[in-house]
């Protein structure tokens, strides 16, 4: 019987279906800690919990969101 490779990344359709770019960030082991600690009290796994964070701070930078929300504030300050 031939041995099939499991899977890698998420299945269709599940959460993080999509997703191909990979963002490495360095963090010291305290912070890995800490952060690891608060996803395992919520159940999710890590990247899900700091991209959870991350989309609290908004838009990213560079996205139409962001740009648009840049166009209108630059509006309001013109204005008398």
């Amino acid at each position: 019987m031939t041995r099939r490779k499991p899977l890698r990344g998420p299945l269709p359709g599940t959460t993080g279906a999509g997703r191909t770019a990979l963002l490495r960030v360095r963090v010291s082991p305290e912070e890995r800690d800490a952060w690891q600690a608060a996803a395992d009290l919520e159940g999710v796994p890590l990247s899900e919990w700091v991209r959870s964070r991350l989309e609290r701070l908004g838009p990213a930078a560079g996205t139409s969101d962001q740009n648009e929300t840049e166009a209108s504030d630059e509006r309001d300050d013109n204005q008398p």
